[in-house]
Order: structure tokens, then sequence, then C-alpha cells
């Protein structure tokens, strides 16, 4: 049983990661196109011909292909801010302290 969800696991992480290489490879087409200066309902176009069903939505296409004509040069996603892991910091435990 352990070995069946660790291969399921495996199988999931496999596909997110082949995903997020699918998705930055088309970003690279995208920003092709915005360079030659297609239109994000054209570019779409051309990714559905080149992927079909595994090209990303029109909005995407439209946000990255405004991001590129403003002179973004990545096709990496912007790093996320997340919240801490901990909201325990010496300095949250001495104010608490103070306050009581």
């Amino acid at each position: 049983m352990k070995f069946r969800v660790l291969a399921w696991f495996y199988c999931i992480l496999v596909l997110i990661l082949c995903n997020m290489e699918l998705n930055q490879e088309q970003r690279t087409v995208i920003k092709f196109l915005v360079s030659t200066g297609v239109m994000p309902i054209d570019c779409w176009q051309k990714l559905w011909e080149g992927y079909n069903t595994s090209t990303v939505g029109q909005k995407t296409v439209r946000k990255w292909h405004k991001r590129f004509l403003q002179g973004d040069t990545l096709v990496k996603d912007k790093p996320c801010t997340r919240r801490p892991k901990s909201a325990r910091s010496a300095e949250g435990v001495q104010s608490i302290q103070d306050a009581l």
C-alpha cells in the first residue's frame, strides 16, 4: 500500500513539473510572437495549432502578451510573496511579553 501511495505521488509530481515546463515553453512562443507584432488572439490560435488541448487559456495568453509588451523578458513566474512559515519570532514574543 505504501508503495502505491509513493508511486501515485511521484506520478502527480512528474505531471506538475511537465506542465510547468510546457507553460514556460508556451510563454517563450508568446514572447517571440509579441516581438513580431502578433496580437493576443492570434498568439493563442498559433499556440492551439501546436499544442491543441495542452494550450494555455486565452486569458493567460493576454496576460503574458501584456507583460512582454511592457518590457518584461522573463518567461518564469515571478516569485510569490508567501506568509512566513511561523508567526513566532523573537521580536513578536518580546512585544507580547511586554504588553502583558
